[in-house]
């Protein structure tokens, strides 16, 4: 099947996105895009190449955008907003009987997903793109208690590896559950390495949902 275009009412606003539905009945994965106010919307090259990883691997997909962009209602929410649009994408895709959810997200949108992370979003995994540690605070933000997968450039300024496993140094979930991805020759905008991210998504998927 091929995505089809949606509108989600999650009380606060109308939310646009593109929903694919996977073989399996109960899992789908929720793909949140870069920073708005730098151009970044549903697709982008990395969260459509997210997307058509996650659909191959069977899952269903939803990526859509942020409120304020595209054919979303409202305006940019400093990230706090952007969270509580996750969470209503979240709440939606339960209400269609999905209870296997995948929480993912590139650069601003990693950030935010992990914001949405609680009691009203609790991911089975997360896909981390390039988390911009080096530019946007995630001094609070905590790693879920599932398997999570973090890819990063060598060469990105916005997610340097000394300060990504600093951060991770002060999580407190086994750190057996998280898996750092370093890709060589690859910045944060990946460029020509969307092929390679999407293998290591492939990869994360396959150890961690062999059954799904």
């Amino acid at each position: 099947m091929s995505e089809g275009n949606l509108m989600i009412d999650t009380g606060q606003h109308m939310l646009e996105g593109l929903f694919d539905r996977g073989e399996n009945p109960s899992t789908a994965a929720i793909v949140c895009h870069p920073h708005p106010l730098y151009g970044g919307d549903m697709d982008n090259g990395v969260v459509v190449a997210m997307q058509k990883t996650l659909r191959s691997c069977g899952w269903s997909t939803l990526r859509f955008n942020f409120r304020g962009v595209g054919g979303s209602s409202g305006s940019y929410g400093e990230g706090e907003g952007e969270a509580e649009d996750t969470k209503g994408v979240a709440a939606y895709l339960s209400q269609q009987g999905f209870d296997t959810i995948c929480l993912g997200g590139y650069s601003f949108g990693a950030w935010v997903a992990l914001k949405a992370v609680g009691p009203q979003l609790s991911p089975a995994c997360t896909i981390l793109v390039s988390p911009p540690v080096d530019f946007l605070s995630f001094a609070n933000l905590a790693l879920p208690s599932t398997p999570c997968l973090i890819t990063l450039g060598d060469r990105d300024d916005f997610c340097r590896l000394a300060s990504l496993r600093q951060w991770i140094a002060q999580q407190t979930v086994d750190e057996a559950l998280i898996e750092v991805e370093l890709l060589p020759r690859c910045d944060h905008f990946y460029g020509v390495n969307e092929a390679l991210l999407s293998a290591k998504i492939g990869m994360f998927l396959a150890r961690h949902f062999k059954n799904e």
